[in-house]
């Protein structure tokens, strides 16, 4: 839980870097990097969820 905390803080400062980012980028390029980007956290955001409920089961059978 406390590494989530300190993950959101650091995608809200890329999107916010992103979207103020028009002089370097142009806006489409910043939505397709950004929903890149959040399909990328989904998925390893439900990686990390999948290796817990692994580990807790193990633990359960154990």
């Amino acid at each position: 839980m406390n590494k989530t905390i300190k993950i959101f803080p650091f995608i809200s400062l890329i999107l916010t870097a992103m979207a103020s980012g028009d002089k370097f980028l142009s806006f489409p390029y910043c939505i397709k990097m950004g929903s890149a980007l959040l399909l990328i956290i989904i998925a390893v955001f439900s990686y990390v969820l999948f290796l817990r409920m692994k580990l807790k089961t193990k633990s359960d059978i154990g």
